[in-house]
């Protein structure tokens, strides 16, 4: 790749890093599950503002807001827990 493009490539990345889900806890390894919150869960700093989540509509405008529609399903203000067989190939523990 030219610079140019590796350059596109981390504006690309980094622009939707608001929106990631990070890690809640460490990895359970009796489990062998591990527990990410949205970036919309409340009790930590707002990543994105989510109409789903009230608490986040009250940040100021200068956070991104997603494109969810209130009412309709979404993960931004969720905690889930993920088992490690779950499409382990395709998941990056370090962004």
């Amino acid at each position: 790749m030219t610079e140019g493009e590796k350059a596109h490539r981390r504006d690309v990345f980094d622009a939707r890093e608001p929106y990631r889900f990070v890690a809640h806890v460490k990895h359970n390894k009796r489990r062998g599950t591990q527990r990410f919150r949205g970036p919309a869960v409340d009790g930590h700093p707002f990543k994105v503002r989510c109409p789903n989540t009230p608490a986040s509509m009250r940040m100021p405008h200068t956070i991104p807001t997603t494109t969810c529609i209130q009412g309709e399903p979404c993960g931004c203000g969720k905690t889930v827990t993920v088992a490690d067989s779950e499409l382990e190939r395709d998941r990056q523990h370090h962004p």
